[in-house]
């Protein structure tokens, strides 16, 4: 008998994504076992980093409970209590993905873990590097679903810097950037970017696409879906970024895609203009005076 010739088959890499969940997606454990269904549905198909925020106002009641003790607290002191709300939401995450009706392997990861470096002062850090990020991506390739601690990095001596508010958006961009993620997902409690804050003009139009100087345009007006720190980073890192709403305020119709160019259109002009939205502040008063010349 002649040798059976077996033909292996390619097993093709999953591509890599990172998500990134803010507080209000992650508010309760109703909404955290909504977010853990959708991240095991995508993770059967590629390999998910999540980056997630504290639990809907953990940040602000930490901050409250340390004022409470000390008006003034130093602030590494606070720097490390306030990334205890992040390692929470990881930890809760990564328990829910594990559970075996949704058959997602999960693991939770803080900032000394990810080794994600920063300097600074203690509570206004800027990322510097993120060390651990071959370890990280074995993880991803035994389809481990990692869950990330955002807002937070440690200095070279290994203690916490927080990343400012807002920190979470900046710390999933420099991770896709670091693994080389095809795209960025930004989850929020709209679909999207807007022409004006769809909650308070029902019908505003969404924007299937916006280039990084016009999302920064709308950003420095008061546009709150992004924040513009990590707009510029995307920019800089040439990281695409996809606004969409989270699976626990809805469902999404495709989101806003935030790059340089929109890959579908072709041209050298095509996506030099575009249409922008409307911005608004809130709570600002208009003062006028006159002054009379007696």
């Amino acid at each position: 008998m002649g040798k059976e010739k077996t033909k292996k088959k390619k097993t093709q890499k999953k591509e890599i994504v990172v998500m990134k969940f803010g507080g209000t997606s992650v508010a309760d454990p109703e909404k955290i076992l909504t977010i853990a269904a959708h991240i095991a549905k995508v993770a059967k198909s590629k390999q998910v980093a999540v980056i997630i925020s504290a639990m809907g106002k953990s940040t602000d009641n930490i901050i409250d409970l340390m004022q409470s003790v000390n008006c003034n607290p130093p602030e590494r002191e606070m720097a490390a209590a306030m990334a205890t709300g992040e390692a929470l939401s990881a930890a809760v995450m990564a328990a829910a993905l594990n559970d075996s009706d949704l058959g997602c392997k999960a693991k939770s990861m803080t900032s000394y873990q990810m080794r994600l470096l920063a300097r600074g002062t203690h509570t206004r850090g800027k990322i510097v590097d993120i060390q651990g990020i071959e370890e990280m991506k074995a993880e991803l390739s035994k389809e481990i679903v990692l869950i990330c601690a955002g807002f937070q990095g440690i200095d070279a001596d290994g203690n916490i810097i927080t990343l400012y508010r807002g920190g979470s958006d900046t710390s999933a961009v420099a991770l896709a950037h670091k693994l080389g993620a095809e795209l960025c997902e930004i989850y929020t409690d709209v679909d999207g970017v807007f022409t004006v804050d769809p909650r308070v003009v029902p019908d505003a139009k969404r924007l299937d696409f916006i280039t990084f100087g016009g999302m920064l345009q709308m950003s420095a007006a008061g546009a709150g879906v992004l924040v513009d720190r990590a707009v510029q980073l995307a920019r800089d890192l040439n990281v695409a970024l996809r606004v969409l709403r989270s699976p626990s305020k809805g469902t999404s119709d495709g989101g806003t895609l935030v790059s340089h160019r929109d890959n579908r259109e072709s041209g050298i002009e095509v996506n030099l203009g575009g249409q922008l939205g409307i911005a608004i502040r809130k709570n600002i008063s208009l003062i006028s005076v006159d002054l009379i010349n007696k």
